[in-house]
């Protein structure tokens, strides 16, 4: 992303109209980086934007808070016990946002005495509906994840802003203060911090891969003042991604329906956005040799997010070195969860094994 690319969508959040006039022509399509064959892993480069972005304009719609979500059977209240020895904690505040109800997290927790990796996970809705506990993709999405959790992760259920609420930075702002909020309380909830990988479907899906590829740009940056985390705020970046049909570039979404979620996300239509707006807030435009691991699940015949999308995310992240697998599922944009889990665990488990030595947690200071 140029240092172009990056203006235009801080001073378009920031509704600066008369610094963001358009250029005579639009921003040059992002090449896929090349991959540094046996040099050593590059630092990072700093991104050019320092000050982080307002979360949402003034003049953002309001919607109604969000209902709580229904209980599931496993769930008794904000408690939660499962099969396997798996309990959950329901409703935890990670972030707290004037005029709204507290952002919350639901954790699902393996029966275990020693810290283990973590999965985050993110709902669909295109943006604009959705929760914690509900799936397009799984029919009880909490026993889903207990399942999962039963196999040795902590797993997360985020709840993060909707479009009606705040627009596009914030909901990608709520995903990495989960992220920071977990790797504070990781001795608390037995997580190693060294190994949290995101999970998002849908709108969710983009959100993952957009919390995995933009790791240190400074305009996602969340606002630390408001999160409920230690003084020393730790790593908003994950170590790896699982995307189902996700999207990961939004100036090619061509389904009506879509682009209406979009444009109420963005706060603008395709046509009236500021060129490169829609670019910079695609996960494609971040990717490089230091973005961690991928596995991308797709329908095969998805309508609402062409494997195109996907096809390209997997052949970018190749091409700067990224290693990435792509596996597409005979289905539409709607996974078949049970189907897909199989591969979803392998991978997880070949990207964290199990002969990695836990990081032991950061010692509590003492008041």
């Amino acid at each position: 992303m140029t240092a172009k690319g990056f203006a235009l969508l801080t001073c378009f959040l920031l509704a600066a109209a008369p610094v963001c006039a358009a250029p005579a022509t639009p921003p040059a399509k992002i090449a896929p980086q090349a991959a540094a064959k046996p040099a050593p892993p590059v630092a990072k480069p700093k991104p050019p934007v320092k000050a982080a972005i307002k979360a949402a304009p003034k003049a953002a719609p309001k919607a109604a808070p969000v209902k709580a979500a229904a209980s599931s059977p496993g769930f008794t209240g904000d408690n939660g016990s499962f099969p396997n020895g798996v309990s959950a904690k329901g409703g935890l505040v990670y972030m707290t946002v004037p005029d709204l109800p507290p952002l919350t997290l639901d954790l699902y927790q393996p029966k275990t005495t020693t810290p283990r990796p973590a999965i985050v996970f993110l709902h669909g809705g295109s943006w604009s509906a959705g929760d914690a506990r509900h799936s397009h993709s799984f029919s009880d999405l909490p026993a889903a994840l207990a399942a999962l959790a039963a196999k040795g992760f902590v797993v997360a259920s985020v709840n993060y802003r909707l479009s009606g609420q705040a627009k596009f930075p914030a909901p990608l702002q709520d995903v990495k203060s989960a992220l920071r909020w977990l790797r504070s309380h990781a001795g608390e909830y037995g997580i190693d911090a060294t190994r949290i990988m995101v999970w998002g479907e849908d709108a969710g899906g983009h959100l993952a891969a957009l919390a995995a590829t933009s790791c240190g740009v400074g305009a996602f940056e969340p606002a630390a003042a408001s999160t409920n985390s230690a003084t020393r705020l730790p790593s908003d970046c994950a170590d790896g991604a699982i995307i189902w049909s996700g999207f990961a570039d939004l100036a090619a979404i061509s389904d009506a329906p879509t682009q209406a979620a979009l444009s109420f996300l963005m706060g603008c239509t395709s046509a009236d956005c500021a060129p490169g707006v829609m670019t910079a807030a695609s996960p494609i435009s971040y990717i490089n040799n230091m973005t961690p691991p991928f596995l991308i699940q797709h329908g095969e015949t998805d309508g609402i997010a062409p494997t195109a999308q996907a096809r390209d995310l997997a052949d970018r992240l190749k091409a700067a070195g990224v290693p990435v697998e792509l596996a597409l599922h005979p289905n539409g944009h709607e996974m078949n969860g049970a189907a897909a889990m199989g591969r979803l665990v392998d991978f997880v488990s070949r990207t964290f094994p199990e002969n990695k030595k836990p990081a032991k947690p950061a010692p509590k200071k003492k008041p």
